[in-house]
């Protein structure tokens, strides 16, 4: 069997955009961060890659613009996708590189995140069902077992479960990644650091009235919106 045709779909916004819905981001320089070490490790796997900002999405919820961008893909020619976001630091090459290998053994991939969601998926093009994926529970803690039970269901459980990695939504987020960087993420851990800091410097009435959707949205993941119009 010849090698499947794969490419990388970076699906994420802008920083101006994601600073809309993550407050941490605001005058931190951590999503400048995020997004250099995601390109690295992009270009470390060799592969062909898109990235899909909400300048290249389509309108919609999650699921319609997530959707349309992985049959955007397979429309340029290619057989297999690797889907990530950039709110992953401890993504590497590695995860890349044995989900490529598990695509041409045809097998789906998943790598989980600890909300419930995922930070990496990799489905060829015969697996993928828009219709059925557009109606998946995306910004909830479902959606990760709604694609694992439909996969197993479907595809008779030729499936790879990545190591569990932690996606940055929320500031217990940033609390829990502190614990688990490694030391060549130093840089990104100090900026965490920092930002900690601030928000402890915070008095409570200042955290209960703006930013309290730290600390209430522990479900949300992806880190994307419901709607983008």
């Amino acid at each position: 069997m010849a090698p499947r045709k794969t490419a990388i779909l970076l699906f994420s916004l802008s920083e101006d955009e994601e600073k809309q819905r993550k407050a941490f981001y605001h005058d931190s320089g951590l999503h400048q961060l995020l997004v250099q070490r995601v390109q690295r490790t992009i270009a470390k796997s060799g592969m062909d890659f898109f990235h899909f900002s909400e300048k290249e999405q389509a309108k919609g919820d999650f699921g319609t613009r997530f959707c349309d961008a992985i049959e955007r893909i397979y429309a340029k020619g290619y057989n297999a996708v690797i889907t990530i976001g950039n709110d992953s630091p401890n993504l590497s090459v590695s995860h890349i590189l044995k989900a490529k290998k598990a695509l041409e053994r045809n097998e789906f991939v998943l790598g989980p995140s600890y909300d419930g969601g995922f930070y990496l998926m990799g489905l060829q093009k015969e697996h993928f069902k828009k219709a059925i994926f557009e109606n998946f529970s995306w910004n909830t803690s479902k959606v990760a077992t709604e694609i694992k039970q439909y996969i197993k269901q479907h595809l008779g459980g030729a499936l790879l479960i990545l190591r569990y990695l932690r996606d940055l939504d929320n500031c217990p987020d940033l609390k829990a990644l502190l614990k688990s960087l490694t030391p060549s993420l130093a840089l990104i851990g100090h900026k965490i650091e920092l930002i900690l800091q601030k928000v402890n410097s915070w008095d409570i009435g200042y955290i209960e009235g703006i930013y309290s959707f730290y600390y209430s949205e522990l479900n949300y993941n992806k880190g994307s919106p419901k709607v983008f119009s």
